[in-house]
């Protein structure tokens, strides 16, 4: 009768795929982390924007909702701020941008005070006329991220 002899096996195969599927589950999780990471690194950047953004606005809101052409009325408040409540910049309630992302405003308008103007070229007898200095201070905040912006506006009137 004739025997016949098996190899033992060593098993080399298997430790090698083992091997192999450890290092290409490393990678998978390195992809994943890293993804997940540029994702939040370009979320934060887009709501810093939005954020940057809205508190431009603020200021645009600001002196047009608390109208700076009223001078007798700015006057008044020379030296004190007057707080501009995200109300009055958002009177219909449209203060979302995006998403369901809300932004919360809040500004403070000082005036200055009035002064002459520098000669004006291209404005008729610019030296007739008064220059009104404002402060604005806008703040803004969505979700964590924060803006605050100084802006200092100067509106050309007639001399009273």
């Amino acid at each position: 009768m004739k025997t016949t002899h098996i190899k033992k096996q060593q098993g080399m195969t298997l430790i090698i795929a083992m091997v192999m599927l450890l290092v290409i589950t490393g990678i998978g999780v390195s992809a994943v982390k890293n993804s997940t990471t540029s994702t939040m690194m370009s979320s934060n950047n887009t709501l810093q924007m939005l954020v940057f953004q809205g508190a431009e606005s603020t200021i645009v809101r600001s002196a047009s909702a608390n109208d700076l052409f009223d001078i007798e009325k700015s006057a008044v408040l020379a030296g004190t701020p007057h707080e501009v409540t995200q109300a009055h910049l958002y009177p219909n309630g449209d203060d979302e941008v995006t998403n369901g992302v809300k932004l919360k405003s809040t500004s403070k308008i000082t005036f200055m005070g009035d002064g002459d103007c520098p000669v004006l070229s291209g404005v008729a007898n610019s030296i007739n006329y008064s220059c009104y200095v404002f402060e604005i201070d806008a703040k803004t905040q969505a979700l964590g991220a924060r803006a605050n912006h100084f802006e200092g506006r100067a509106i050309l009137a007639p001399k009273k």
